[in-house]
């Protein structure tokens, strides 16, 4: 019988690259990065591969293997996107699960959204979001880099999402948990390159330095969370509901400062996003792990397609 996936759990067997699971969907990443290509190669090689369990005949690599020991396994991403149903972050979430990009080129993935609606299909079955509650939220007029910006109030909204990732309990198998924007194209294999020094570390990461701001931020676009951290919050996650005057706060402010309250370290790295309100940069800058904000369908793909030609 076919299987439903109404948790949005993450069945990577139908576009499985074999040796390294997500970060080279068949589709089109095939060659953005040669370093992440030949990590997952030799990954397969050993049969450490987070993809499909088993060896990659060696025959099939062209080269005989004559010994690969210690060699790095490439970070397991799980990603999130949280969306509102019946609009057009809905459209891009689907369109992204079409096109097995951003959040579904990870490990692992779930969609988090205020109604049911079916995101898609897979030779596993059908793919439903997770439903949380989404109240309405006000926005906050601030400048950032001298431009004009509107922050959601939706700290609410996002303390039910962690929540209920916490519950479903996915994130625990893997290395870093990762919360994308429905409008930021996002490439995985590029953050694995940024993570991958910082195995085991208790971290999170800042991605944006305004100038009105003393220090970096954490932009809620693109957030980085380490498996260490997850644990951390999941386990003193009540100090910050109870510590904080937060029901006027970002969920980006809300998880950064209960994030330091709770000890866990940080670090900036300016080349995960390009966003104009943060360090800003064209969508051909294949440093770039992610570009914020590509609202309309035409417009993120343009985007992801431009970026991709950069690494092919």
């Amino acid at each position: 019988a076919e299987q439903l996936l109404s948790r949005g759990s993450s069945p990577q067997q139908d576009w499985d690259s074999g040796g390294c699971r997500g970060a080279l969907p068949r589709w089109r990443y095939l060659g953005p990065l040669l370093v992440v290509a030949l990590l997952c190669a030799a990954a397969a090689v050993v049969g450490r591969s987070p993809g499909r369990r088993g060896r990659l005949p060696v025959a099939s690599l062209g080269a005989k293997v004559v010994a690969i020991e210690n060699f790095p396994t490439p970070p397991s991403l799980f990603c999130i996107s949280v969306t509102r149903a019946g609009g057009a972050e809905q459209d891009l979430v689907v369109a992204q699960f079409n096109q097995r990009a951003s959040i579904f080129a990870c490990d692992g993935f779930t969609v988090l959204s205020s109604a049911a609606f079916l995101l898609g299909r897979t030779d596993l079955g059908e793919v439903w979001p997770i439903v949380i509650p989404m109240p309405n939220v006000s926005t906050h007029a601030e400048v950032m880099n001298g431009q004009q910006k509107r922050t959601y109030l939706n700290a609410q909204t996002f303390i039910s999402a962690w929540d209920a990732i916490l519950e479903d309990g996915q994130l625990w198998m893997h290395d870093w948990t990762v919360k994308v924007d429905p409008d930021t194209v996002f490439f995985p294999d590029r953050l694995r390159l940024h993570v991958m020094p910082h195995k085991g570390a208790s971290l999170y990461f800042q991605n944006c330095k305004p100038a009105e701001s003393p220090t970096p931020i954490v932009f809620g676009s693109l957030e980085v969370y380490s498996h260490k951290a997850m644990e951390i919050y999941a386990a003193n996650k009540e100090r910050c509901k109870s510590g904080f005057q937060w029901s006027g706060w970002s969920e980006a402010q809300f998880m950064q400062s209960c994030m330091d309250l709770l000890g866990v370290g940080h670090q900036f790295d300016r080349s995960l996003l390009g966003d104009s309100r943060c360090d800003a940069a064209s969508c051909s800058d294949w440093t770039r792990v992610s570009f914020h904000p590509y609202k309309e369908l035409d417009g993120y793909f343009d985007c992801l397609h431009e970026s991709l030609r950069q690494t092919l």
